[in-house]
């Protein structure tokens, strides 16, 4: 995530997104044991770092009243792709054509270089302001609205941001999580993201793999 407030939200999504495509593709055509697993941990690097980062994103470009719909709303795709993919491996039968079937949808990803717009609150942290404002008039524009009826109250908003971060300790980092003042809300929130993982991911996952199983007379498919 440090990446992704020095170098922006989009450039950070686009080479994750490379980075998960191209693994993706290699683990496919792995010739090896030690291929495959190293393919898989750079589709995990990849991966992770495009979502985080867009989730960030996200909540940086909703409003207040729709950040838990739309925080809540964006894990979908994970769910949805557990819940497939026992079938598409029921169906196809072989790793490769699992892998490769999997792998190739994701290349559509690769478009976010040119279809996502930056962050406007990153730009104007990084004193783009007007870069900021031509992201939200297109925003605008796309929603119906005429941004120049709403171009003072942006200017003053963004105004005052400006003012918020320039406030902001330049040097701050992940270890001030762990001050005696934040170290127990960390601790607390670390607890309940690996919860919520292993009770809504793992457990979905293995239950289904375990139900097509038992009802497959051959194991060896098994992903």
């Amino acid at each position: 995530m440090s990446h992704a407030y020095r170098f922006g939200r989009r450039t950070v999504i686009t080479i994750c997104n490379v980075i998960a495509v191209i693994s993706a593709l290699a683990c496919a055509f792995s010739t090896s044991f030690l291929m495959f697993a190293v393919a898989r941990f750079f589709i995990a690097v990849g991966s992770a770092g495009a979502f985080n980062t867009s989730f960030v994103l996200v909540m940086e470009v909703i409003g207040p009243d729709y950040r838990s719909l739309y925080g809540i709303g964006i894990n979908a795709g994970w769910v949805l792709g557990y819940m497939i993919l026992p079938g598409i491996a029921m169906l196809l039968r072989d790793w490769f054509w699992v892998q490769l079937t999997i792998a190739i949808p994701s290349i559509v990803f690769l478009s976010s270089w040119w279809l996502l717009p930056e962050s406007p609150r990153w730009l104007v942290t990084h004193g783009s302001t007007v870069t900021a404002m031509q992201v939200l008039s297109k925003s605008a524009k796309s929603n119906g609205i005429d941004f120049e009826n709403i171009r003072p109250k942006v200017q003053d908003t963004i105004s005052k941001t400006s003012k918020v971060y320039e406030k902001e300790d330049s040097n701050a980092s992940v270890l001030q999580l762990l001050r005696p003042g934040l170290l127990r809300n960390t601790i607390i929130v670390f607890y309940m993201w690996n919860i919520c993982f292993v009770l809504n991911v793992l457990t979905l996952l293995y239950y289904s793999e375990a139900a097509i199983g038992k009802r497959s007379p051959d194991q060896s498919w098994s992903v």
